[in-house]
């Protein structure tokens, strides 16, 4: 009789052990199961400030890139399908890659003069509000702009609306930023833009004849002998095609000229970008030069596929206003989750093995209550 209570009792046990294990992945599982409803309008608020300053009539203008597929993925859509499998927006986690799809991005948009999904001035408080969004990858672009003797420049990001927060869980369907950018005293003009920071020397102000330059970078270990021979850009002044060249082993794959106008706005893109090479280009500055660097990327070149959707990082603070335009605020994860288009964010546990634990409680019990009486008779 010993023997079979003592049974009894390992049994209870070892099953009781069997549910905490079947339990807990259950509870991780319901942690990571959030889901976003793409069919949710969005709004976003543009919050341009330099510190305390506010600044007012800012232009800013969205474009929706890509929407946002049930796995958590982007595709490109509309008129910017175009740039499908040639400028990455899928795999990407470092922000330092994101800035450097969204400058890219901003060139090709600017180039091929894609129509703005919405614009608008920045008000009073130095807010642009869009209301009635798409769910969508967007890319967000602000003009120069002036306030008192300072003269401002952004930078271009991007943003995933919805946007997921990892630390509450769930998805932001109204989302603010604070975009990054440079100032400069408005008696002297400022550098073209550049993810960089200014020289030391030069307080955010070029020399009168600034040089301009064009690199070319291969990033393809093992595929180099798929290279094209040679590659052409278009070179663009205040959005207007000014230059066409051919880059190429014999001008060692460089471009470089020389302008008066320091106020002027350049746009440089590569034009049929071989297959299936992506693209990215990223500004410099060094002390009188600004440099374009067009890296062709041979697909898994760089960095293995990742895992898990990502969405761009979330440069925004809802009650802080004083964020300075230079830096990185982020209250949101790096990562989403896959999405869903009809089902709201599960932040809570899955309720279904509950009735079946209640039943395995109640047998536990009977048993124990069985082998009490039993002893006791």
């Amino acid at each position: 009789m010993k023997a079979k209570r003592h049974f009894l009792h390992l049994m209870a046990v070892a099953f009781c052990a069997l549910l905490v294990c079947f339990w807990l992945p259950i509870q991780t599982y319901a942690a990571s199961d959030d889901s976003a409803d793409l069919s949710k309008v969005c709004s976003m608020t543009v919050n341009c400030q330099d510190g305390g300053q506010i600044l007012k009539e800012v232009p800013v203008r969205i474009y929706r890139v890509a929407a946002v597929e049930k796995n958590g993925s982007f595709e490109y859509a509309g008129p910017f399908s175009t740039y499908q499998d040639k400028i990455k927006i899928n795999g990407l986690s470092a922000a330092s890659e994101w800035d450097a799809s969204a400058a890219t991005l901003s060139e090709y948009v600017a180039a091929d003069g894609k129509p703005v999904t919405a614009s608008q001035l920045s008000g009073n408080d130095g807010k642009a509000v869009f209301n009635n969004l798409q769910s969508g990858l967007y890319l967000v672009l602000l003009e120069h702009s002036m306030s008192g003797s300072t003269t401002y420049q952004f930078h271009p990001f991007l943003i995933s609306l919805p946007n997921y927060d990892s630390q509450t869980h769930t998805w932001d369907y109204h989302v603010t930023v604070n975009p990054k950018g440079n100032s400069a005293a408005a008696s002297e003009p400022v550098y073209p833009p550049s993810q960089d920071s200014f020289p030391e020397n030069s307080h955010g102000n070029p020399p009168s004849n600034w040089h301009y330059k064009v690199i070319k970078h291969w990033t393809d270990s093992g595929h180099d002998a798929k290279r094209p021979l040679r590659i052409t850009i278009d070179i663009l002044q205040n959005g207007k095609l000014l230059d066409t060249q051919v880059l190429s082993d014999q001008n060692n794959w460089t471009y470089e000229w020389s302008s008066e106008d320091s106020s002027a706005q350049w746009t440089v893109v590569e034009r049929s970008i071989p297959n299936p090479y992506q693209v990215t280009i990223e500004t410099t500055n060094s002390t009188d030069t600004t440099s374009y660097v067009i890296t062709n990327t041979w697909p898994g070149s760089s960095s293995g596929p990742q895992r898990e959707p990502s969405v761009p990082p979330n440069h925004y603070h809802q009650d802080d206003t004083s964020v300075p335009i230079g830096t990185v605020r982020s209250s949101a994860g790096q990562r989403s989750s896959a999405v869903s288009g009809s089902n709201l964010p599960q932040t809570g546990q899955l309720w279904w093995p509950v009735p079946l634990l209640a039943a395995s409680g109640i047998v536990l019990f009977s048993i124990g209550w069985l082998m009490n009486k039993k002893r006791k008779g």
